[in-house]
């Protein structure tokens, strides 16, 4: 099966710095993915540049026109499933609606597979003015009665753009030393799944830092719980099973 990965900006395919992170988010999908699976990332083509300004509403409102636009483009070429690869889920239900094959979200993935993993859910995010926006999803998805009911989401404080910088100079462990606190803060208030509510981060605490779990308990990897799910989806289309509704949010009628 071929999967695209739609990520949320325009990013330089050819700017060393990048393909150092995205050679440790092709590892973690390759681990996950089965052999017979071909991926590929696909930048937002004309979007944001900047990854930070994912936390501006304006900012994330106007890109995801320009994601829904490049992901009919990326499905025209043939695929068989599509993951919104950002936390954001940026377009996905336009998407899910409009398109004929699987479409899938990191969050809606993570959320979904933290349920088989533990009972209280633990969702870490990249900066204070994300915490509303992923109470909000949380809810949405229906996974309320799943978080801890103390403050579901909770900051990390770093942004995207640090954590790469921190990476790049060989100093992942910064990193772990923003990320455990809050982690144990998690745990402290019955959390026992956690998830790090960024495709990129997250990659970069289970993969570059290696750590995939806090004390027993586990770390949810977005881009991993995505991978098998799309890949799930599009083995019960191809067996002949509905995949989506024709009807509601998601159908044309």
């Amino acid at each position: 099966m071929k999967i695209a990965y739609q990520v949320p900006v325009d990013y330089d395919i050819d700017d060393p710095h990048f393909s150092q992170v995205m050679a440790r988010i092709r590892k973690v999908i390759g681990e996950v993915k089965r052999p017979d699976t071909q991926f590929d990332m696909y930048p937002a083509v004309k979007g944001l540049r900047d990854i930070d300004l994912l936390a501006n509403l304006s900012d994330r409102f106007n890109n995801d026109d320009v994601i829904f636009e490049n992901m009919k483009t990326v499905v025209a070429g043939g695929m068989d499933g599509l993951v919104s690869a950002c936390f954001f889920d940026s377009a996905l239900w336009p998407a899910r609606q409009k398109l004929d094959i699987p479409v899938v979200g990191l969050a809606e993935s993570s959320l979904a597979l933290a349920k088989f993993v533990g009972r209280r859910i633990g969702v870490m995010t990249i900066g204070q003015r994300h915490v509303p926006i992923l109470e909000d999803m949380i809810r949405s998805y229906g996974f309320q009665d799943s978080v801890i009911s103390a403050a579901p989401a909770r900051a990390i404080p770093t942004t995207e753009n640090e954590a790469v910088g921190w990476f790049l100079e060989g100093r992942i462990e910064r990193l772990m030393e923003v990320v455990e606190p809050v982690a144990q803060s998690f745990i402290r208030d019955g959390a026992d799944v956690l998830i790090i509510s960024c495709g990129l981060v997250s990659v970069l605490v289970g993969e570059a830092a290696g750590v995939r779990e806090i004390d027993g308990v586990p770390l949810i990897l977005p881009l991993a719980a995505a991978t098998k799910t799309i890949e799930t989806l599009v083995d019960l289309k191809a067996a002949g099973q509905p995949v989506k509704t024709t009807r509601g949010l998601w159908g044309r009628r």
